[in-house]
């Protein structure tokens, strides 16, 4: 054993596994957490190599897959939940008294900054773009969000003084909307799938199923995610005389609970949509060996989306040619490597022509599957940006 890896997460993910041998403070039920970049990625990959621990909300300690779990009580107040749950993972952090702390939320980067502070090794693993992501949230008053964003921006130039940043970021250009500067500390770490799960998963001939059948897994309805247009083109299909089943899998957040019911087309289609609500990981990925497009509902704006959504890399590694927004980040990785069709993701009858040329035309089919496989099989695939993230965690180690 080399050293102990202490992880801080306070981003909430849509699915998680366990760990084994570094810590992690994630602001969700531990319990359900059952797939993420955090845990099936960066987590179980570096528990070969070092002491994991996790610290996250939940009711009880235990032990899962030899990680120490160590748990914090929830506060029902929000304010109370930000300010309580930060003091908590700076003192267990502090009393983990780890090597290497790496934490993956912006709400987190004081409590970044003060171990830093204190003499720790820190990680800040930016996922998503805070500044866009503060302008999104309705329930923040107008007048505050620039404040937020101020201060998060003065926080970044203090961080960067101290702490080494994970950008997750398809374009290099644009990493200065992250308040970060190329020449600082950043190791690009991209958010692939790990080829040797999702490989035990393709299927031969997908092209040849029996009726055409559509794949998502994610948010189904938030701030960046809409699934009612994927539905709307469904039902444009079946009035065109083809009939599409679809495997819908995800989580619709409290504030978007409307369900299905209010669209005018639902009753033409509910008996083609399969609805299963959160699943474990191998539980979709077995759905998905009978799936024959994947789907991708991500959707900002062209400023604003700085990493493409991580189901693209998963449908990939699954051999499942998909249809995606048509974002710049997108079409250039799409013109690069023809992986699937790039749409207005909010527009039905786009995707309705998009589904439509995938299910009639075969050679086109096969050739973005086999680009598929091929990519992910030599590039774009976890286990090579894994091995990026351990030499960052052994180039830190060895400076002590």
């Amino acid at each position: 054993m080399q050293s102990d890896i202490y992880l801080i997460n306070l981003w909430s993910v849509f699915q998680m596994i366990p760990l084994k041998k570094t810590s992690i403070c994630h602001f969700s039920s531990v319990h359900k957490t059952t797939d993420s970049r955090v845990f099936d990625r960066e987590c179980l990959s570096l528990s070969r190599y070092f002491e994991v621990y996790l610290i996250g909300i939940g009711e009880q300690e235990f032990q899962h897959n030899q990680i120490q779990v160590k748990v914090i009580q929830q506060s029902k107040h929000p304010f109370l939940r930000l300010l309580k749950t930060r003091f908590q993972c700076f003192y267990y952090a502090l009393k983990t008294d780890a090597s290497v702390y790496h934490f993956h939320d912006a709400e987190l980067l004081l409590v970044g900054i003060l171990l830093s502070v204190s003499g720790k090794h820190v990680i800040y693993d930016i996922h998503e773009n805070t500044a866009s992501d503060i302008y999104y949230r309705k329930w923040l008053p107008k007048w505050l969000k620039p404040v937020l964003v101020f201060v998060y921006q003065i926080l970044m130039n203090i961080a960067k003084n101290y702490i080494h940043f994970i950008p997750v970021i398809a374009d290099k250009k644009n990493i200065e909307k992250l308040f970060i500067e190329a020449d600082e500390n950043v190791t690009i770490v991209q958010n692939f799938a790990e080829l040797q799960l999702f490989k035990q998963f393709r299927t031969q001939n997908r092209f040849k199923k029996t009726s055409p059948r559509l794949l998502y897994v994610g948010r189904l309805r938030d701030y960046y995610y809409n699934i009612d247009p994927v539905l709307e083109a469904i039902y444009l299909l079946k009035k065109a005389g083809i009939e599409v089943q679809f495997d819908l899998i995800g989580l619709i957040e409290p504030q978007f609970l409307q369900g299905f019911d209010h669209l005018f087309f639902w009753p033409e289609i509910k008996n083609q949509v399969h609805f299963y609500g959160e699943l474990h990981r191998e539980n979709w990925l077995a759905i998905s060996k009978q799936s024959n497009i994947g789907i991708c509902i991500k959707n900002q704006a062209d400023g604003e989306v700085l990493s493409h959504e991580r189901k693209l890399f998963e449908y990939m590694a699954l051999g499942l040619p998909s249809i995606f927004c048509n974002k710049k980040i997108y079409t250039d990785l799409n013109t690069q490597h023809a992986i699937g069709i790039a749409v207005n993701i909010t527009d039905p009858v786009a995707i309705q022509n998009a589904i439509q040329k995938l299910v009639s035309n075969q050679i086109y089919y096969e050739q973005l599957a086999a680009n598929c496989i091929q990519l992910s099989d030599h590039s774009y695939n976890w286990e090579m940006e894994f091995e990026r993230l351990l030499n960052l965690y052994h180039l830190i180690l060895n400076k002590e």
